[in-house]
């Protein structure tokens, strides 16, 4: 399973629009200046087919034995974007239990991206926002269809695993990095209050190709094997929202507030701050014209005279790279408790729970009149595998 992933600046506000994508699975991560949503959109379908079938020889250098300033093993990847300019990734390894840093065991996650918006222009250096608790984007996170709402991530649950290059090849054009956890489970309880942990093997891959501005996240969770049930629901009952965390993405460190939220199920939904483009808990938003290709994303707040002109034009998204006809995507909030948005409209913000993707639900109403970028998180969002009604 995987999709792309977007972290690109932009002018005006972003609007979304279809188009179809590759047969694989896909995310990536890229990031974009002076072009509007449909067309960057673009650009990152066409980016991912365009890595199998490039003939491009340019050199993809990888960098192992870093450490980052708060101990953590690290990784470089140096490789030139479609508009040949430079770009870094640093991730943090995946190590076993023998490799703890501070009585933390470090996760495979992405903790830093460096890219120009021009030849003349200086870096723009995008971090982990460790605000919200996470050192980077790119988390496992599975929620539970059982009575005690029980979750799991990889990095709460501190899951040891190792950091393999499958793909690295000297003055090579590609390098796809392995974040192996062999151990990840499942926390479950049963209605008699029962808890127990079932272990789904659980990848990670990250793939870079030069001349391509976008890496690529795929996650593969092994279940098969495994035939615990959940109230009668059948196997685990567990979805997905990988890739989760968060990152600063406005090269601010964060100090800038959370412009607006848009995902993309059947519908587009999208708030609506305006004078000043900020998004609050008396924000609206619209979910009601039609969507093919899913996606999850956030956007700073600009620089617009409303604004006082503080702000940034910068957003990050997640972006999958086959119609939501082919695969679902994104929770279906029928299936919860929670009102069903799509089709509909309000003059408020959406409610927790009936989040298709989990973007600014269970954080926004913590800054009801503001959220910096720091303390955001963005995730994908999941149906339970592999089916039943998630107990809330």
């Amino acid at each position: 399973m995987r999709r792309h992933y977007v972290l690109r600046t932009q002018d005006g506000r972003p609007r979304f629009t279809t188009s179809q994508s590759s047969k694989e699975r896909t995310y990536s991560i890229f990031m974009k200046t002076n072009c509007s949503f449909p067309r960057c959109i673009a650009i990152v379908f066409a980016a991912f087919l365009a890595v199998w079938f490039s003939g491009r020889a340019s050199a993809v250098t990888l960098t192992d034995g870093l450490t980052l300033p708060n101990g953590f093993p690290a990784l470089s990847v140096q490789w030139t974007d479609s508009l040949g300019l430079p770009r870094t990734a640093v991730f943090i390894k995946e190590t076993n239990a023998n490799g703890m840093v501070n009585g933390q065991i470090p996760q495979g996650v992405l903790y830093q991206l460096t890219y120009q918006t021009n030849i003349n222009s200086a870096p723009v250096v995008c971090t982990a926002g460790v605000n919200n608790g996470y050192f980077g984007d790119g988390f496992v996170q599975n929620h539970i269809g059982d009575d005690n709402g029980d979750s799991n991530n990889n990095q709460d649950n501190q899951i040891p695993g190792t950091t393999s290059n499958i793909l690295n090849v000297s003055g090579g054009s590609h390098v796809i990095i392995a974040f192996s956890m062999p151990s990840y489970y499942l926390t479950t309880t049963t209605p008699n209050n029962v808890t127990y942990n079932t272990t789904v093997p659980t990848t990670i891959y990250w793939f870079i190709a030069d001349g391509r501005s976008h890496p690529i996240f795929a996650l593969s969770q092994d279940a098969r094997g495994n035939t615990a049930t959940i109230n009668n629901l059948g196997g685990l009952a567990a979805d997905t929202r990988s890739p989760y965390g968060g990152f600063n993405f406005d090269g601010q460190g964060g100090s800038t507030l959370v412009g607006g939220a848009s995902y993309g199920d059947t519908y587009q939904f999208v708030t609506l701050a305006a004078n000043p483009e900020i998004a609050m808990m008396t924000t609206g938003w619209t979910d009601t014209a039609p969507n093919t290709i899913p996606y999850a994303m956030l956007w700073a707040q600009p620089p617009t005279a409303a604004n006082g002109y503080t702000g940034v034009d910068a957003e990050m998204g997640h972006v999958a790279t086959l119609p939501i006809s082919v695969q679902d995507q994104g929770t279906d909030p029928g299936d919860t408790i929670y009102p069903d948005p799509r089709g509909t409209s309000d003059s408020s913000m959406l409610q927790d729970g009936s989040w298709a993707f989990q973007i600014l639900d269970d954080t926004l109403e913590y800054s009801p009149t503001g959220l910096n970028v720091a303390a955001a998180k963005l995730s994908w969002g999941g149906e339970l595998w592999p089916g039943g009604r998630l107990q809330q």
